[in-house]
């Protein structure tokens, strides 16, 4: 007789990397996980999971709960081969993890709940089928020379022929969503105002302003922590220019979290990000900092790619194009 799966047929990863999540009770985390865990014996590993969880924190006093989503690649591999998001890395610590998953709802602005709510929205997507569009979505864009962002107090142009664009597939980290590439930097003109806090270090850096003029930054301003904001971009030679552009595309994350990892995946924003460009896109800029800065277009926002208009008002166009 086949035996369930219990949480000591857990592997045991070496790295020490992980992300700290917030987590529903255990009856609310069952009901998300069904639809993505249709094999029974998937499901009993992650429900014993869960129910560890739930006991190692009751025991400890801490009302919140939290889980730890391994880094490591070959753990992070096994979850896809499970179908499961969450590999348990170890069950000590959790009084810290706990409090950090509530931290981080107070530094959204949000009570637990519905933090965790966006959570599970956005980590427990259909990743094989979404990412089948993000790809497409990506192959679109290959070929374009002119991206022009217009928004609230924005009207940037900035090139990007030549290079290559790629779908994050939530393979690196989780949760995935967004669709990028590079800059070629020397065409970077006009302006580009956050209506988001950028983030850095813990420090909040409000009204953002950046603006370029013949791909030189020759304005940058914020209502908070402006020394600290001119202290990043004169880093190095490459800090007051660009490393990507990007869309982010996770329909799961509605909210601002003042986290970068996740702010930047919001379906209906774009985001840039001063300093280091990646190889993979075949983009040329070198710095010590890569740093994205994510903007909300879903109020009022445009992206026009050569003439044609990809994004209007937080609405992906992609697969109309």
């Amino acid at each position: 007789m086949k035996r369930s799966p219990e949480l000591s047929d857990l592997p045991s990863p070496d790295s020490s990397l992980a992300v700290i999540v917030p987590m529903k009770p255990l009856t609310l985390a069952k009901q998300r996980l069904r639809p993505v865990l249709p094999d029974a014996a998937r499901r009993d590993l992650a429900y014993n999971m869960l129910n560890h969880v739930l006991a190692t924190v009751t025991e400890s006093g801490v009302a919140a709960m939290s889980l730890l989503i391994s880094a490591d690649r070959q753990v992070l591999r096994l979850a896809n081969e499970w179908g499961f998001a969450f590999v348990l890395e170890n069950v000590s610590g959790y009084n810290e993890s706990a409090a950090q998953g509530v931290n981080w709802a107070q530094q959204a602005g949000m009570d637990l709940e519905t933090i965790t709510d966006m959570y599970f929205d956005s980590v427990l997507l259909d990743y094989p089928k979404v990412s089948s569009k993000w790809d497409a979505w990506a192959k679109k864009m290959e070929g374009a020379e002119q991206v022009h962002i217009l928004g609230k107090k924005t009207d940037l142009k900035l090139s990007v022929k030549g290079l290559v664009w790629g779908a994050d597939h939530a393979k690196a980290n989780i949760p995935g969503g967004e669709i990028a590439t590079g800059v070629v930097n020397e065409a970077l003109d006009g302006h580009i105002y956050f209506e988001n806090p950028a983030v850095l270090g813990g420090k909040l850096m409000y009204d953002t302003y950046l603006e370029w003029k013949n791909g030189k930054l020759v304005k940058a301003t914020s209502r908070t922590n402006e020394d600290y904001l001119h202290k990043i971009i004169a880093t190095d030679a490459g800090s007051s220019l660009l490393g990507e552009v990007a869309f982010g595309t996770n329909p799961g994350i509605t909210s601002f979290s003042n986290d970068i990892l996740w702010d930047e995946k919001i379906y209906g924003t774009i985001h840039i990000a001063l300093g280091r460009s990646y190889a993979m896109h075949k983009a040329h800029n070198y710095s010590a900092i890569h740093w994205d800065i994510v903007k909300d277009m879903r109020q009022e926002g445009e992206v026009i790619v050569d003439g044609v208009t990809v994004l209007k008002d937080g609405e992906l166009l992609l697969g109309e194009i």
